[in-house]
């Protein structure tokens, strides 16, 4: 930056500047101080006259005699990585006086760096402001004037919302730790695949960011929770100033020949970087500030972090969607569970079934008068929907405990699925289409005093079931036992011929012990 023999050297004699500084002060009063920018006056005759041409442009040209002052301190610390040439440290180095009114200083050092900002004299890199040279200035004034599409600059914002900050693509619900995914939209804008519930961030772009009555009032009848940012001019700016710069030192990097063009580039990648860690910061701030309203209603959710205070509002967007989702009790539910239901462990089988038994058994039953097969996979589809929002493990065990009951008989191909292929249809979701729910046959309590009393007296011993589907399959069982015993008898019948009159007997018996458990009801 130095003319002639001072070019070689890094510093240049501190006692030649505060003589400058000296003179320039000596009709100030006693107790006044020396603002930073005076120093410039001690070096500017030994610099070469292209470094400084900004100050001095911005002497002819600028009418704001303090923005200048700010201007020439700006380019003393310009090399002087150590030193943040932030608003506050920046007010320090312009007090003028012990008695300085600093609130009012800080407003005037912020309208200074604006204009200053404006006039492309200076960048702003988050919180730090730095002097250009005419070369940075140059690129700088080409990056400003860069075109980037809106919705690449909105697509960046919905990554740093949904991506870095919420992180997750489902929240799960403490209640039932389970996992529920949300449509993830910013500005009215879907990003992704839509789901029935939604996170939808208002942010400082949209047009109606501060009218939150009509906000709210879109709200209505929708199923998402609304996350109103406040307004921040800043963030608009800098997330716009990050893509324009990211675009065009993409452009430009691998194509520039000079040496000082590609090392500014690769610095302003470097700043670039810093302020899209501002900006993820910020934004991570005003969602912490964030309004949240579901159903146009306010929801009251303290602290600032704002990965939890979302994860609390869509507790209330999961609560009011689906009202029917405490039928479940709270009770977490596995797919391990299924087969410990359908063996009935844990049930009462007697009548009384529970709120959740009831809709589903009312669901299948409902379809079989409208004429409507019931399959298991339109019976997850129906129940994982509001009002339900039940979960895909709690449905499957809750229609094991009707099948256990007695209830709902579950068929594929026509055949009637018991036990082992029960289970294994139950927990095969590629065959969930195949799989047809009927509602089981009732029975009138004669029919099973009848055949109990069949039993009784045709294999002289009492049943042990008294449930109808149990009795009819303990019956089917006990004429498959029988017709075991006749056919070992029937293995001697070359040496007792007698036995030959039990042959149309044990063909009767296969053909009954074939039935299913209906017939003997």
């Amino acid at each position: 930056a130095f003319e002639g023999k001072h070019s070689s050297v890094g510093e240049r004699s501190m006692l030649g500047v505060f003589q400058q500084v000296a003179i320039k002060i000596a009709d100030h009063e006693i107790g006044q101080l020396a603002t930073f920018d005076l120093m410039f006056e001690g070096i500017r005759t030994a610099l070469k006259s292209q470094i400084q041409s900004a100050v001095l442009q911005a002497e002819n040209n600028l009418d704001d005699a303090f923005a200048i002052q700010l201007l020439k301190a700006l380019f003393l610390v310009k090399y002087v990585r150590e030193f943040k040439a932030t608003i506050r440290n920046l007010c320090v180095l312009m007090t003028d006086s012990f008695d300085q009114d600093l609130p009012q200083l800080h407003d005037r050092v912020e309208g200074a760096l604006n204009l200053l900002e404006q006039q492309t004299y200076i960048q702003r890199t988050g919180e730090i402001y730095e002097y250009l040279t005419d070369e940075e200035k140059d690129v700088e004034e080409e990056i400003k004037n860069t075109e980037v599409e809106t919705a690449d600059v909105a697509g960046e914002l919905e990554k740093i919302i949904f991506d870095r900050i919420l992180k997750n693509r489902k929240i799960r619900y403490d209640q039932n730790g389970q996992d529920y995914p949300f449509s993830r939209k910013l500005d009215d804008r879907l990003y992704g695949r839509e789901q029935e519930l939604a996170i939808h961030v208002i942010s400082p772009f949209h047009e109606q960011v501060e009218s939150v009555d009509i906000l709210r009032m879109h709200s209505m009848g929708r199923d998402e929770l609304l996350v109103i940012m406040p307004a921040e001019e800043r963030l608009i700016r800098d997330l716009g100033m990050y893509k324009k710069t990211e675009k065009y030192i993409r452009q430009n990097i691998s194509t520039t020949q000079q040496d000082a063009i590609r090392r500014i580039l690769s610095d302003k990648g470097v700043r670039n970087q810093e302020r899209y860690a501002d900006i993820q910061q910020s934004v991570k701030t005003l969602l912490g500030q964030a309004r949240l309203i579901v159903a146009g209603a306010d929801v009251d959710v303290g602290g600032e972090d704002p990965q939890s205070r979302i994860t609390k509002g869509f507790y209330e967007l999961i609560e009011r969607t689906y009202p029917n989702l405490s039928m479940l009790r709270g009770i977490e539910y596995k797919e391990s569970d299924v087969s410990r239901y359908l063996e009935g462990s844990g049930l009462d089988l007697g009548d009384n079934l529970s709120e959740q038994e009831q809709e589903v058994l009312a669901f299948v039953h409902s379809n079989q008068r409208g004429g409507v097969r019931t399959t298991l996979k339109s019976t997850l589809e129906h129940f994982e929907r509001k009002p339900y929002g039940w979960y895909y493990a709690a449905i499957l065990c809750t229609v094991a405990m009707l099948s256990a009951r007695g209830k709902l008989e579950l068929r594929s191909d026509s055949d009637i699925l018991e036990e082992d292929p029960l289970r294994d249809a139950l927990l095969n979701s590629r065959g969930h289409g195949n799989v047809v729910l009927e509602p089981q046959v009732e029975f009138t309590a004669s029919q099973v005093r009848n055949l109990r009393e069949f039993f009784e007296d045709f294999f002289d011993a009492p049943p042990k079931s008294t449930e109808a589907k149990a009795l009819g399959k303990e019956t089917a069982e006990a004429f498959a036992a029988l017709v075991n015993s006749l056919e070992r008898l029937l293995t001697q019948a070359d040496d007792y011929p007698f036995l030959n009159v039990l042959r149309p007997e044990l063909d009767n018996f296969k053909e009954i012990a074939g039935k299913p458990y209906t017939w003997f009801l």
